[in-house]
């Protein structure tokens, strides 16, 4: 029997970029998929476009008033007829291979709830991709510092039907909240794959909004803090991670990764490329704790301009 993964995405005014995304789902090597798009009311020709790809590929879709971007996401899982549950946003983007990735680790883990993995953002205004990867899997991590790719995160239907929804009353850090509650009854699995495209740019909520959402997430992590001594662990991992022998031992993997290939063009022909060594890099990058965006930033700034082809 073949998995039904159900997408749901929610919808407001990003008629620039839905697009793309919805062409990023349609185009999975993995069926069947269910695509559920939860529109707020747009105003910016978005129903035009949904109208055009509406029936194909497990798309359905409709526009009406919610609370806020969670209240549409949890609508979504609600209804979703999916074993296999995420959600996408209209800014970013799933690669071709990522639901038969994902849909495969699950049949490999079936003792697995959630799984995970690395990502690629695209940078809108600097014109710039970097490859970021995703830390081992860490309780006290995610619990204290960090947190998963929201659109590199999948989960099974039993944590929906054990856990409930997402809590419709944030505002930007409803995911880390929503991962902080499963962490004691659900197990995470990290998958050194690239599952998902995070596109940058100033109308996005964690570009127009950083200073809202960091206040946020402070709020949620203040709810679920723990023993003493699991901060102090978590910050001592932390502290590890920033050193800078291990940013460049990042940027060493990351290199690696691309030695062969340079992002000229269009950035999904480069990361196709890349994938047969993107993997190899990624298990190296796997020992290291707390590889996240800032780390990944710093590592990049480590390399020389046109190492990669990204000065033009």
């Amino acid at each position: 029997m073949t998995d039904l993964v159900t997408v749901v995405t929610p919808s407001y005014n990003q008629g620039r970029f839905i697009e793309a995304t919805l062409r990023s789902v349609a185009r999975q090597e993995h069926t069947p998929v269910e695509h559920l798009v939860l529109d707020a009311g747009s105003t910016d020709g978005t129903h035009g476009i949904l109208e055009r790809y509406a029936g194909e590929h497990g798309l359905r879709w409709r526009a009406e008033p919610d609370e806020g971007m969670y209240d549409a996401v949890n609508t979504g899982l609600r209804e979703a007829r999916g074993t296999i549950l995420a959600y996408l946003n209209t800014d970013d983007l799933y690669l071709p291979w990522t639901l038969s990735t994902v849909v495969a680790a699950f049949r490999r883990h079936p003792e697995v709830d959630f799984v995970y993995g690395d990502v690629v953002k695209v940078d809108e205004k600097a014109g710039s991709l970097a490859l970021i990867f995703a830390p081992p899997f860490s309780a006290a991590y995610v619990r204290r510092l960090g947190s998963f790719f929201q659109p590199a995160v999948f989960w099974r239907r039993s944590v929906v039907d054990g856990l409930g929804t997402f809590d419709a009353g944030l505002r930007f850090g409803g995911d880390l909240d929503y991962w902080i509650r499963a962490l004691d009854r659900y197990r995470f699995h990290k998958l050194d794959e690239v599952l998902a495209v995070e596109r940058i740019h100033p109308d996005a909520k964690s570009s127009a909004q950083a200073a809202e959402l960091h206040a946020e997430e402070r709020e949620i992590r203040a709810r679920y803090e723990r023993l003493p001594r699991l901060l102090a662990d978590a910050s001592r991992v932390a502290e590890r991670g920033r050193t800078w022998s291990w940013r460049r031992a990042y940027w060493i993997a990351f290199a690696a990764a691309c030695r062969q290939e340079t992002p000229h063009g269009r950035w999904s022909r480069f990361i196709t490329a890349c994938r047969p060594t993107i993997r190899p890099a990624a298990l190296l990058a796997a020992q290291l704790p707390l590889v996240g965006n800032r780390n990944a930033a710093r590592a990049l700034s480590i390399a020389e301009p046109g190492a990669l082809g990204l000065d033009g």
